[in-house]
């Protein structure tokens, strides 16, 4: 009886060991969460033509939101892009791992909007996402233009 006691004792010493390393997250092991809070700068690009983009992004866990601004890389050139890209909206994302699933809102009008009818809606996905780059494709959409697919790169700002 006292031997299967101490073995009783025994296991569960090392289920409450495990338990605690397990259950709690130990924090020596736990990953660290990606950090893509700033200012972040480059380009998008698809068949209605290249723009620069400015996001601003705020996180609080997996969660990422903030602004985009969105402008023509040459507002003179009379492609699609100089007047349909000269957009300012809204930033949505959620990380998991080093995976950027992203959603950008440009709404219809606002200030210098040369296409006030139209808003564009872009939704993607970046792997490989660093806290100084984040690269990745898209689709969108543009109820004056139809959809689209894209690619776009952002550098950190420091």
């Amino acid at each position: 009886m006292k031997l299967l006691a101490v073995k009783l004792s025994k296991f569960a010493l090392g289920l409450a060991v495990a338990w605690s390393t397990w259950g709690c997250g130990d924090s020596a092991t736990a990953p660290k969460t990606l950090n893509v809070a700033g200012t972040w700068s480059g380009t998008e690009s698809d068949r209605l033509g290249p723009a620069l983009l400015t996001w601003k992004l705020t996180q609080t866990g997996y969660t990422v939101s903030g602004t985009a601004v969105m402008r023509p890389v040459d507002a003179a050139d009379g492609s699609c892009a100089s007047c349909h890209k000269s957009k300012d909206g809204t930033f949505s994302g959620t990380l998991s791992g080093t995976t950027l699933t992203l959603a950008m809102f440009f709404p219809a009008g606002g200030v210098a909007d040369p296409t006030p009818a139209c808003s564009i809606t872009i939704n993607g996905t970046a792997p490989n996402v660093t806290e100084s780059a984040i690269a990745g494709t898209y689709g969108g959409t543009d109820p004056c233009e139809g959809s689209f697919d894209g690619t776009l790169a952002m550098t950190r700002k420091p």
